[in-house]
This record gives C-alpha cells, structure tokens and sequence, in this order.
C-alpha cells in the first residue's frame, strides 16, 4: 500500500488538482545513481495496467504493465548520434526507468511511484523536439522466457469391478 499525506488524501479529491511527472533513469546500470527528469522534461506519460491479457499464450491471463514515456529533446540530448550529450551511448534498450506520478501540494509536489519497468528501443530522431520509449515491468522479461521442456508420462488407470 502506498503512503500519502493527508493533505495529499485531500488534495486528490478537491475539484482543482495539479499533476507533475518524474522519471528516474539508471543510464548507467540498475545499481548507479539515476538521472532525475521532471516537470518540462517529461512531455507525457501514459501507463498501461492491466488485470489480464488478450492473447492466447500459455501464460493465459498473465500480462505485462507498459508505460510510454515522452521526453523532451532539448539539445539533441536524446539523440543517438549527439557525441556531445551526455547521454551519448546510452540510449539502448534495457535502461531501467522508475516514474512516478506527483500531486503539487501547499510545502511541494508528493510523488507516488508508478512501478518499475525496463525501456525497449528510443525513438530519438535527429532535432527532434521529443524523444519516445516504450517501457515494459519485470514480467515482460518473464513472459519470454524459453519454457522448459517437461516429461510426458501416461498413467495407465485399471478399475476393477466387483459384479456381484
């Protein structure tokens, strides 16, 4: 369960609320230091939750959470062939991403976190204005995981009948 503040437990249901959206970047590995983005770096966030999947695998209602994530380019930052940024070679997939979904209050802005997940490939075309990633959470890496082959065994089941 995640905690709140009780301004934040009344903010949240006032008719007039604001919204601000932070990411944690581990560009240099799951166990560094992120690089935080917030407010005008983050252009959109759009998470993907759901309950059970649609398709036919044999995980059946199993499903991975997915987040797009919209990040401004400013400066070429994102772009793969900036040699200047220093996000240079870094942009790959499997960056772990941590976002979080922040309601502004009276003392600052309180952030929920919203999962953790893994990025697949940037879009981060060259003087681009934005730079998009699709992220998936663990199970993603879980549902491709090769099954291990199992034994087939018959049981053979004899029944006697007593016909007496």
């Amino acid at each position: 369960m995640i905690t709140t503040s009780a301004e934040y437990k009344t903010k949240i249901n006032s008719s007039y609320r604001q919204f601000e959206t932070k990411a944690l970047v581990y560009f240099d590995g799951d166990d560094q230091s992120p690089v935080t983005f917030t407010g005008s770096d983050i252009f959109s966030v759009n998470l993907l939750e759901e309950s059970k999947a649609d398709t036919g695998k044999i995980f059946g209602a199993v499903s991975a959470n997915q987040i797009d994530m919209v990040f401004a380019n400013k400066a070429d930052r994102f772009s793969q062939n900036n040699t200047g940024s220093a996000y240079y070679g870094k942009i790959r997939p499997d960056v772990k991403i941590e976002p979080y979904l922040g309601l502004k209050l009276s003392g600052g802005t309180e952030y929920i976190p919203l999962g953790v997940f893994w990025s697949g490939d940037w879009k981060t075309p060259s003087a681009s204005l934005d730079a998009s990633v699709t992220c998936r959470d663990r199970m993603a890496k879980i549902i491709a995981m090769p099954l291990p082959m199992l034994p087939v065994v018959k049981l053979w089941a004899c029944c006697l009948l007593n016909t007496t």
